[in-house]
């Protein structure tokens, strides 16, 4: 999460790709989730499949809920936040709106969301009575929805 931090900040004095700017969140917001996902499944003795499954959704979820995060600051006004909105465009920050426009960043976010359902799917496929185990992990998909 560290070195995320610190990309992030160095980020912020130079124009990043989006493939830049996904690295840097996989290291910060997407470390965070990946740990708490991964401890829960190893404390549970998880089987192998379930834990990969379940890394690949918490990478995914990690990216949604920055591209979610971006996005409110774009689409939804301070009542609805809670914080001042265009924050990011006023500190010239690389988002996913900056980079891919509002209709770009909107559509790699329902991309990444549909990726992170097909990690659950597969994890129900292999292990049949987890349904009940991961709707949890499906709500909170729902909360990155926009």
């Amino acid at each position: 999460m560290i070195a995320g931090q610190m990309d992030d900040v160095e980020g912020e004095k130079k124009a990043l790709t989006i493939e830049e700017l996904k690295q840097v969140h996989d290291k910060k917001t997407g470390a965070l989730i990946r740990y708490a996902v991964t401890a829960g499944c190893l404390i549970a003795d998880a089987d192998e499949l379930f834990i990969t499954e379940m890394e690949r959704y918490s990478r995914h979820l990690g990216l949604a809920y920055q591209i979610h995060n971006d996005l409110k600051d774009v689409v939804l006004d301070e009542a609805e936040t809670g914080k001042t909105i265009h924050h990011d465009a006023a500190l010239n920050k690389n988002t996913y709106p900056s980079l891919l426009g509002i209709a770009g960043a909107i559509q790699e976010l329902n991309d990444v969301i549909r990726q992170a359902e097909d990690c659950l799917n597969r994890v129900v496929l292999s292990n049949g009575d987890t349904e009940n185990k991961i709707d949890v992990f499906r709500q909170i998909l729902d909360y990155v929805r926009i």
